[in-house]
């Protein structure tokens, strides 16, 4: 790793301050044309978060998930408005599918929650609750998930996706899997 990241590593360490392992890597964003630094940790959920060296030991974009007996449930799924649309977020669902596909777990679900704020929509004059939930749901379907409505109410939606086993591990790099290994690792030598 690079001495700017090792720093960075340090100093997220620090400010997190929680008593588990964390597993660091570098990851490069295509779409960003980035490198950033991705910090895997579990407290009550798994965590998966990006931090941009520029900004310090700050979460730019974040996935928090746990398994169950249906397979994956994200809890959280969130990318600052300054870093949306550049493949942070994608970056992250990759890593955290993949690390669920390595744990032997098929699909993911989760729950459509509009938790801050939106850049593509905040250019525009107005937009309401609607319009930030009709985003999300096309930002999944870009994410590979079906979404679908909850007991036929108009702004409670679900997704989920479905894979075959090692398929997620097989759309990382050589050294994201190797991370990914990593994670699972860490958590196994910790029980």
């Amino acid at each position: 790793m690079k001495k700017r990241f090792r720093d960075l590593a340090k100093q997220i360490i620090i400010k997190l301050d929680i008593p588990t392992p964390i597993t660091f890597s570098e990851v490069y964003v295509e779409k960003a044309k980035k490198t950033f630094l991705c910090a895997h940790f579990q407290l009550d959920d798994y965590k998966m978060c990006l931090f941009d060296p520029k900004e310090g030991p700050y979460i730019v974009s974040r996935i928090d998930y746990h398994f169950n007996t249906l397979g994956m449930h994200i809890s959280h799924f969130k990318t600052e408005s300054k870093y949306q649309s550049k493949g942070l977020g994608r970056k992250v669902y990759d890593l955290a599918l993949a690390h669920a596909d390595l744990m032997g777990h098929r699909e993911s679900h989760g729950y459509i929650m509009p938790t801050g704020e939106i850049s593509a929509l905040s250019n525009r004059q107005a937009y309401d609750e609607y319009a930030r939930l009709e985003y999300l749901k096309n930002a999944y379907i870009s994410l590979g998930n079906e979404v679908s409505s909850l007991i036929n109410d108009v702004f409670e939606y679900e997704f989920s996706s479905k894979w075959q086993p090692h398929e997620q591990m097989s759309k990382l790099s050589v050294y994201e899997r190797e991370f990914i290994r990593d994670c699972r690792d860490s958590h196994e030598n910790e029980d």
